[in-house]
C-alpha cells in the first residue's frame, strides 16, 4: 500500500467495517486482518459478504473475519445489528469530530479521515470482489491509466488512510486525516487542519439532535 505512517498491530482488539464487501470498505478490512485485528464485515448482500470474506481469508492467511448483515437503508436493520453488535465484549473503532469531543478526558478516541480521490480502475483486481465503478479504460483507453494517478489513486492506497486512523502511532483524538498530495486527492496519509464549520460545535449539536430525533436513538456518551 506504498508508504505510510507507523502502524500498530491490532490483536486482540475488534473492528466493523460499513460497506466491507467492496472498494475501500474491502481494502480497509483486509489490513485490518493484516495486522491481527478480528474484523466484522456488514454487508445488505449475503452473496456479496461471504465473496469478500472468503477473499480475504484467502489473502490473509488465519485472518478471524465474519459477516453481519447491514442495511443502512433501512432504520430497522440498522437498529437490528446495532442491537447484535453491542453484545460483543468490545468494539475497537470509532469516527467523528463531535464524538472526539464527548471523548475527551478518556482512554478512547475518535478521528475523521477522507480517502482523497479512489478510483477501481487504479485498485487491484481482485476474483469475486465486486466494484463501483466500470472500468471503462480498457483497450486504446488503457494509456489513459498514469493520467489518472495525476487526480487519484486506487482504493486500496485510499485504505491506508483510514487504516492510519486506528491503527497510526502519530494519531490522537480529535483529528483530521487525508492523503497529502496535491489538493489532497492522493498521497500518503497525513494530518490536515479541518475546515472551522466541520468543528463548529453548534452545528454539530443541531446535527446529532436532528439524527437522534429523526432514527429514536440517543447518542449516549
Amino acid at each position: 500500500m506504498g508508504a505510510r505512517p507507523r502502524w500498530e498491530r491490532l490483536d486482540g482488539q475488534t473492528v466493523v467495517v460499513t460497506g466491507g464487501t467492496t472498494g475501500i470498505g474491502y481494502f480497509t478490512a483486509e489490513e485490518f486482518a493484516r495486522f491481527g485485528a478480528s474484523v466484522i464485515i456488514t454487508a445488505r448482500s449475503p452473496g456479496r459478504g461471504a465473496a469478500a470474506e472468503a477473499s480475504l481469508r484467502a489473502r490473509v492467511p488465519g485472518a478471524v473475519v465474519r459477516t453481519e448483515a447491514l442495511d443502512l437503508a433501512s432504520l430497522a436493520s440498522t437498529h437490528d445489528a446495532a442491537a447484535r453488535l453491542a453484545r460483543l465484549p468490545r468494539l475497537d473503532a470509532c469516527l467523528g469530530f463531535e464524538l472526539a469531543r464527548r471523548l475527551g478526558g478518556t482512554s478512547a478516541s475518535s478521528v475523521v479521515v477522507h480517502p482523497g480521490t479512489a478510483m477501481d480502475a487504479l485498485s487491484p483486481a481482485l476474483s469475486g470482489v465486486s466494484t463501483n465503478q466500470p472500468d471503462v479504460l480498457t483497450g486504446a483507453l488503457a494509456g489513459l491509466r498514469p493520467l489518472l494517478r495525476l487526480f487519484g489513486h486506487g482504493k486500496d492506497r485510499a485504505a491506508c488512510t483510514l487504516v492510519t486512523a486506528v491503527a497510526g502511532r502519530e494519531v490522537a483524538n480529535g483529528e483530521y486525516w487525508g492523503p497529502s498530495g496535491p489538493f489532497q486527492l492522493r498521497g500518503r496519509p497525513a494530518r490536515h487542519t479541518p475546515r472551522a464549520s466541520a468543528v463548529d460545535p453548534g452545528a454539530a449539536a443541531r446535527l446529532v439532535a436532528r439524527a437522534e430525533e429523526l432514527t429514536g436513538a440517543r447518542l449516549s456518551v
